[in-house]
């Protein structure tokens, strides 16, 4: 598989920036997660262990947010009960 290495860059970027502006004096490390999908397209649903990952994800850590980066949006009704994830931001 040939990854878009500009593209991974800007993801990196913009993940970078989201943590610096999170941080503060009295959280050094903020409770945000960060999922990367550098997938050009998907042609499978989304799949059940990704959804586990991003679930099980919420409910261990009770993040404030949690980023969900992506190329191409997945679909499937793993992907629907995802979107139910409160905190969930699509970038």
């Amino acid at each position: 598989m040939e990854y878009n290495y500009y593209f991974v860059d800007k993801l990196f970027n913009k993940l970078l920036n989201n943590l610096l502006i999170t941080m503060n004096k009295e959280t050094p490390i903020p409770n945000i997660i960060h999922f990367v999908f550098i997938n050009e397209s998907f042609d499978k649903p989304f799949a059940f262990f990704h959804y586990l990952a991003i679930y099980s994800a919420y409910l261990v850590n009770k993040p404030e947010k949690i980023y969900f980066y992506h190329k191409a949006l997945p679909f499937g009704e793993n992907w629907e009960k995802m979107l139910e994830i409160p905190n969930l931001v699509l970038e």
